[in-house]
């Protein structure tokens, strides 16, 4: 948009057709690419093509000044930091290039407040983050800009490093967001950075899903990475199992010893044979991957699990449902609190898990191996799914929305199987948070190693025999997983909002991690 009166000056259209703009992203996301040509071939362009992309730059400057993005949308305050310092450098515009130091050292002490990235585990923006960190890094001539940026792409590097497992090459859970959950079937696009530094050992996979982002297979190609040797060797000779703990997100407030109050923590636990991993506290939107775990199948295809949650059948809003968790290596209690719904009409609310595995997927509920597909189950039953190495054992314990019957059906779907509960299905009714006082869903979940018939058979039995309790108190529901060796717990604080729940392990309240020590 190229009039300075408009409200979306500077804005670009999703496309050559469209009629309208509606995503200030787009200044960034295009500019990007555009100061990419002067700076690297301006000697393959006309003069007349470098004057256009000038003009479009600038106006794309102004409005990402404007707009000033919060340093907790990683991906886009990166890229902001870019085209500012980058253009403002190239075109002599000394205020841009000032608002670019200033929205990156914003960025750095954002980082440096809980030592990782808010906006975290991302396949995608990860990416994004890359690609705006060598651009950067390769084209702005200023020291201290330049310095910032390696040292910032050094920190998202170890914190890859830290969460990739290489088995099934994928990126461990949980994702902050994602447009897919296998790296080889869509245009995820960190996987081409890792394919850069990883070369053969990480295969790239189809690319058509998503496949705007294979643009970044190409800018991965161009451009000068700064992958720290330390996170090169644990990518390529990982140390299994590791539990990796990592804050993303405090209240504002730099995470230290003495720290109190609301927090976002990913947990991602490796091993030889699968990963999981779980977040804190989190809401339920569409994109998010609360709740993922990766394994090798037989063939060598990679198996997942993830959870959703569906309103009349389709993705639930984030204010629907919010996620609380606890996880201690393979195991994870999960509780869904239902209490800032707002008010809505549904006729169905389920929460999901889905099973993405090939034809080898054993199913059983209970000890009955399940032979055809779809399969009812009641609430409280235990359910088993073995894939390559890996089992999973599944439990829920659940109150249906105003008293209504808890119900569960293993379905058949495209690529795998889906375990939908269902704690509402009927006729259209209004519900929202203050009217589900006593509704919760509680899912204990555990992934092991158990590739033999009698590994598998142990799992069955260890899982079994611990003990799952759910109780609701004064609108507060809470959960207890007894098992041989560990106690998960998910409990009201006596808090509301963000401090509503805490997850307790073995007796101890999760507490803030930091990935890295050191600040950026």
């Amino acid at each position: 948009e190229t009039a300075s009166s408009s409200p979306h000056s500077g804005w670009f259209r999703h496309s050559s057709d469209s009629e309208t703009f509606e995503d200030p992203n787009w200044a960034a996301f295009c500019a990007a690419y555009l100061m990419h040509i002067p700076r690297a071939y301006g000697d393959r362009v006309g003069e007349a093509c470098r004057d256009e992309i000038e003009a479009a730059v600038r106006r794309a400057c102004a409005a990402i000044r404007k707009r000033d993005v919060s340093p907790g949308y990683t991906n886009i305050a990166l890229l902001s930091a870019a085209v500012l310092s980058v253009g403002g450098e190239m075109y002599g515009a000394s205020a841009y290039l000032e608002e670019g130091r200033r929205k990156l050292k914003e960025l750095v002490a954002h980082i440096n407040l809980t030592g990782g990235f808010q906006e975290y585990s991302s396949p995608t923006y990860y990416g994004v983050n890359f690609s705006a960190l060598c651009w950067m890094g390769m084209f702005v001539q200023d020291e201290e800009i330049r310095d910032l940026a390696q040292r910032v792409q050094a920190r998202l590097w170890h914190t890859v490093a830290a969460h990739f497992h290489a088995p099934t090459g994928q990126l461990g859970g949980p994702y902050g967001r994602a447009y897919g959950t296998v790296l080889q079937r869509y245009a995820g696009a960190v996987k081409y950075y890792l394919h850069k530094v990883l070369g053969d050992g990480f295969a790239l996979g189809e690319n058509d899903v998503h496949g705007h982002d294979t643009s970044y297979a190409g800018l991965a190609a161009i451009q000068q990475l700064a992958c720290p040797e330390g996170a090169l060797e644990r990518m390529r000779n990982p140390d299994y199992p590791r539990m990796v703990e990592e804050t993303v997100r405090t209240d504002g407030r730099a995470l230290g010893p003495g720290y109190v109050g609301p927090f976002e923590q990913m947990t991602t636990y490796l091993a030889d044979a699968y990963v999981l991993g779980t977040v804190n506290s989190k809401d339920c939107w569409e994109q998010r991957r609360n709740l993922l775990a990766h394994w090798v199948e037989r063939k060598g295809e990679v198996g997942v699990l993830s959870d959703a949650i569906r309103e009349n059948d389709a993705p639930a809003s984030g204010r629907s449902c919010w996620f609380w968790s606890a996880q201690k290596e393979g195991k994870t209690l999960v509780l869904y609190d239902f209490s800032e719904m707002e008010e809505k009409e549904i006729s169905a609310f389920s929460v999901v898990l889905k099973i993405e595995a090939g034809e080898g997927l054993e199913i059983l509920v209970g000890e009955k191996a399940v032979e055809e597909l779809p399969r009812t189950f009641a609430e409280g039953s235990t359910l088993f799914f073995r894939s390559g190495e890996a089992g999973i054992g599944v439990r829920f314990e659940a109150e249906g929305f105003l008293g209504a019957r808890v119900s569960g059906e293993v379905r058949k779907v495209e690529g795998g199987v889906e375990v939908v509960l269902d704690l509402y299905r009927g006729e259209p009714r209004s519900f929202e948070g203050a009217s589900l006082r006593d509704a919760f869903c509680i899912c204990a979940l555990e992934v092991r190693d158990a590739g033999s018939k009698r590994e598998f058979r142990a799992f069955q039995k260890a899982f079994v025999d611990g003990a799952l309790q759910a109780a609701v108190q004064d609108g507060r529901a809470s959960a207890r997983w007894r098992s041989a060796d560990t106690v998960l717990a998910i409990e009201p604080t006596g808090e509301e909002g963000e401090r509503r729940y805490e997850g307790v392990v073995d007796g101890i309240p999760i507490h803030p991690q930091r990935l890295v020590e050191q600040e950026v």
